[in-house]
């Protein structure tokens, strides 16, 4: 199943009436990297009355937790983890620390504050497409490997690396359902004079 995540942590900060909106964002894998994660921002910035707290951790959003942390119920973290989930992450959490400022903004007015805190540590990473491929080499002679090459110019297929020995072998990177698909196009194409061996999985991450 493919997701999108970043690829390294980010802040930005908002001020809105004189109040500070700090927005930190990182890439966590485990509902533990994502405790610690808000632990650590709690701890750098503990002279802060407020941090809320939003991540989500499986790309179905099964995974997934807000924090208000104090502040009236739905005006922070909910407001996070919606900018999170329209923004289709995964495996990142967000904790948007508020320095109050002396005006009070209402719920409405603290709960779109918190959001566009969180769109502009979203809008400033960069974003990584991550991938699950199946691993399979496909071994032929070399005078059929022109053939082979040149059929994964026309699909397009990724080409993990090369072995040459007796015969050459390429390793290719599969998305799970075409690779039965795959095997036997290049059974046919090779006119069965070529192996297939099955490697397990590989992620891939991609700038997007």
């Amino acid at each position: 199943m493919s997701y999108i995540t970043i690829a390294a942590p980010v802040r930005r900060e908002l001020i809105i009436k004189r109040s500070r909106f700090i927005a930190s964002l990182a890439p966590v894998e485990t509902e533990a990297a994502a405790k610690e994660f808000v632990a650590a921002v709690k701890k750098e910035f503990h002279d802060a009355r407020h941090n809320p707290s939003a991540w989500i951790l499986t790309p179905a959003g099964d995974r997934r937790k807000s924090s208000d942390d104090g502040e009236p119920g739905g005006t922070a973290g909910q407001p996070v983890l919606s900018v999170l989930a329209k923004n289709r992450l995964t495996g990142v959490a967000c904790v948007v620390t508020r320095y109050f400022g002396g005006i009070k903004l209402g719920a409405a007015g603290l709960a779109r504050a918190y959001g566009d805190a969180a769109v502009l540590a979203v809008n400033g990473a960069r974003r990584l497409a991550v991938g699950e491929y199946s691993r399979l080499a496909v071994t032929c002679g070399y005078s059929l490997y022109s053939a082979l090459e040149s059929f994964l110019r026309k699909q397009e297929l990724r080409l993990a690396g090369t072995a040459y020995g007796a015969e050459v072998t390429a390793e290719l990177l599969l998305e799970p359902e075409k690779l039965e698909k795959v095997r036997g196009e290049l059974t046919d194409l090779l006119m069965g004079r070529v192996s297939f061996e099955d490697r397990g999985m590989a992620r891939l991450a991609e700038p997007i």
